[in-house]
């Protein structure tokens, strides 16, 4: 939602792990409230809940789910991950929103312009984040040669890290992943040099 991503635009995910920005997607472009899959909540057990007036409720937010087509994709470069997106999406009715394909991130391609948000590893013990320079390194390199007049954001949680992509964020949101302090980085990828 900080993106201001809207459903008539591409997302991709290049990055996607279990699937959880792709589905969040799809979620929002289809206007599906959160929880709508849930099978029951507490408060349907108090003593005045109105069960009327909560199946109306949900009445009303059926009727108001979209069911245009979504043009939404998730790679990511290990199998393991892709099926088990595929299972969260099949899970809440989803998967015919989402694409989820395995692929490498430096053969990442857009079909077209849109918007790009990833959350990569934060290499959270020492040893690790030496190993993941080159994965930021690479994904400046991604963004600057295949995703011109796209929109990224990147999830880091990792300052140092984030150096290496090699590119100016014209925006830093200070954001949570739990307990990890982090940052939404807002790169515009534009044709040309970048004037301030």
């Amino acid at each position: 939602m900080l993106s201001k991503w809207k459903p008539g635009q591409p997302f991709y995910d290049p990055m996607c792990g279990s699937g959880t920005f792709p589905i969040e997607a799809a979620l929002i472009g289809r206007n599906i409230p959160a929880g709508y899959y849930k099978r029951g909540y507490a408060f349907q057990k108090w003593l005045h809940f109105d069960n009327r007036l909560w199946n109306q409720i949900i009445k009303k937010a059926r009727e108001e789910i979209s069911h245009e087509r979504l043009s939404i994709s998730g790679y990511d470069n290990v199998s393991a991950n892709i099926k088990l997106s595929q299972q969260n999406s099949r899970r809440i009715l989803i998967h015919e929103y989402v694409k989820f394909k395995k692929g490498e991130f430096c053969d990442f391609m857009p079909d077209g312009p849109g918007m790009i948000i990833m959350n990569p590893p934060y290499g959270e013990r020492l040893d690790e984040e030496s190993n993941l320079e080159s994965t930021y390194e690479l994904m400046g390199d991604v963004l600057k040669s295949n995703c011109q007049n796209s929109d990224a954001f990147i999830l880091s949680g990792n300052s140092n890290l984030a150096k290496h992509i090699g590119l100016k964020p014209i925006n830093k949101l200070p954001l949570k992943n739990g307990k990890i302090d982090c940052q939404l980085l807002h790169f515009p990828i534009r044709d040309g040099k970048y004037a301030e």
